[in-house]
């Protein structure tokens, strides 16, 4: 198996399915409907994190915050009609998240890989002798890097090797997944409770992992201007002092950590930064050979491909392949015959998309804080 990145329009088509669902629900079942709408916020967000242009970007965001908007409405007429907020819903997002995938699943990346395990894994796996080497507890863990780099799927990759090696140990890891979405979005309406049942619920649970996806729309730098967002940002950093030197670990994943609240990433909380890179040669290759897999094709230099791609990230590259795949059924539409997919359509497709992880890049040499760690040097090579 290889790392497998979600599309735009897959994503949109998910949203949109969840969102007529709960409409249809709206007047017969307004708690589940809320709940369906949630959903639909969740992949609509990430649709318009996957888009290639402004348009697709601001359609998904619009109709996800309508999904948004209809949530809470309902959440608010289900809280006047019981007299008490919707602790069910709560718990809903907060079942306990059981990984399916570990780093066998993952192809490539082999220095991230070790990164994680020398950086993660063996900290928390030989605990006890730690403290003989490092004062402290161990920090939380920051991924970050370019959209679509699989930044999600590495922290659930991470979550099933860690479990994977407790267990070995005759240890049970309790993992928490949830994203920033479903936590500005509580039913509750209450995001920094939110927050604290998450805590709590790890708390209850040890050893436990928390990973928190798009921790920068949660976690933003605080300012006058947010009281709403300070207080989340607060309530965070409670109840992770809170927790500090129990066997709760933390997992935030960002697009942007320059939007992240400093005292949120500093030492001693959310101090180990990982940049979780494009895909190198050989994961290209692989990447190509899986998304091109069981489809009809002629003759594909998969290394050629690897060489011609360098800062595509995983999902640019499945999005290369499906509009090769495309053109070419169209083609064998009009043609009568079946017509292969060849290396010169997965070329011409490479050549006309221009990688946006060029724009992170720019983004990130002027927004990256000089202070943080290395992250300056990963991008100016200083």
């Amino acid at each position: 198996m290889v790392l497998k990145m979600v599309s735009y329009k897959e994503a949109l088509a998910a949203g949109n399915t969840y969102f007529s669902n709960a409409k249809r629900l709206e007047r017969t079942e307004p708690e589940k409907a809320a709940m369906i709408y949630l959903k639909a916020n969740r992949e609509l967000v990430k649709a318009s994190t996957l888009a290639r242009t402004f348009d697709e970007a601001n359609f998904a965001m619009n109709k996800a915050e309508e999904a948004k908007t209809r949530a809470k409405k309902l959440t608010k007429k289900e809280t006047m009609h019981n007299g008490e907020s919707n602790n069910s819903a709560l718990e809903m997002l907060l079942e306990e998240y059981i990984p399916n995938t570990t780093f066998s699943d993952v192809a490539g990346m082999d220095d991230l890989k070790h990164t994680l395990e020398v950086s993660v894994i063996q900290p928390i796996i030989y605990r006890d002798l730690y403290p003989l080497y490092a004062k402290g507890s161990i920090d939380g863990f920051l991924l970050f890097g370019p959209p679509g780099c699989g930044k999600t799927y590495f922290a659930k990759a991470l979550a099933g090797e860690l479990k994977k090696q407790l267990e070995k140990n005759g240890e049970e890891l309790h993992i928490y997944k949830i994203s920033a979405a479903e936590i500005l979005n509580s039913l509750v309406g209450e995001s920094e409770k939110m927050v604290k049942k998450l805590f709590d619920e790890a708390k209850k649970h040890k050893p436990s992992l928390i990973i928190i996806d798009e921790a920068d729309s949660l976690l933003k730098t605080r300012n006058d201007k947010t009281d709403y967002a300070s207080r989340i940002v607060n309530q965070f950093l409670s109840c992770y002092d809170d927790v500090r030197g129990e066997e709760i670990y933390i997992i935030l994943t960002s697009n942007f950590p320059w939007e992240l609240d400093p005292a949120v990433v500093r030492r001693g909380r959310i101090g180990n930064h990982i940049y979780v890179s494009l895909p190198d040669k050989s994961a290209r290759e692989k990447l190509f050979e899986h998304f091109l897999h069981e489809l009809n094709v002629s003759k594909i230099n998969y290394k050629q491909l690897a060489e011609i791609s360098e800062g595509y990230t995983p999902a640019e590259i499945e999005s290369i392949c499906r509009a090769a795949g495309l053109y070419k059924f169209h083609k064998s539409i009009k043609s009568g015959k079946k017509e292969p997919i060849t290396q010169k359509d997965i070329e011409r497709e490479i050549a006309e998309k221009k990688p946006m992880s060029e724009m992170w890049f720019e983004i990130a040499e002027k927004k990256m804080p000089k202070h943080y760690n290395n992250w300056y040097n990963i991008f100016t090579g200083e």
